[in-house]
């Protein structure tokens, strides 16, 4: 029985990382290694309050670009950090609550993770607790890009910044080639 556990197992995980080696090479399939090599370098502001390249950045920087929201669907910011190794949502049907390596306690208010929206934070400024779901008043589909710099950010940015630091890019007025409408449909 432990050894049909064990088979399952080693199956399901060379199942899991076949399918990103086939998501990798899709997403790079029809690049030249020119195009790849001399390809633009992401920039990033979570990590030191300045604009740098991801490469030249003091700390591991996750990016979620808006391709990448508008491929998968993501309907508010925790769906978009779902994907985020190391970050998870939990719901307690009031409020979504972002857990990062780990440490999620129920009812927790959120106060050692930053959220920023082009650099200004916008944690509550008494609980200290920032917004992930839809009760993050922001459309998702005017973000340029997420940043997500997991690691103690409080040497920057302050004590509320112990575990994550995210900074949401909001798209300028040159991102937006014409008009754009959008617009969602369903029910609780």
């Amino acid at each position: 029985m432990k050894e049909n556990l064990l088979i399952l197992g080693i199956a399901c995980s060379l199942f899991l990382s076949a399918s990103n080696i086939v998501r990798a090479e899709e997403k790079f399939s029809g690049i030249t290694e020119e195009e790849f090599l001399f390809a633009d370098i992401p920039v990033v502001f979570a990590a030191a309050k300045f604009e740098q390249k991801i490469t030249e950045a003091p700390a591991f920087v996750s990016i979620i670009t808006a391709d990448e929201i508008k491929q998968y669907g993501y309907s508010n910011l925790s769906e978009a950090l779902r994907g985020i190794a190391g970050c998870y949502i939990s719901y307690n049907r009031s409020y979504e609550q972002l857990g990062v390596r780990g440490y999620c306690l129920p009812g927790d208010t959120m106060s050692r993770v930053l959220i920023l929206i082009n650099g200004l934070p916008i944690n509550d400024p008494f609980a200290g607790s920032g917004l992930t779901g839809n009760e993050l008043c922001i459309n998702i589909d005017s973000v340029k890009r997420i940043e997500v710099v997991k690691g103690p950010g409080s040497a920057l940015f302050g004590s509320y910044a112990f575990f994550c630091v995210i900074n949401i890019v909001t798209k300028d007025g040159l991102d937006v080639n014409g008009l754009e409408i959008n617009g969602r449909y369903g029910s609780y």
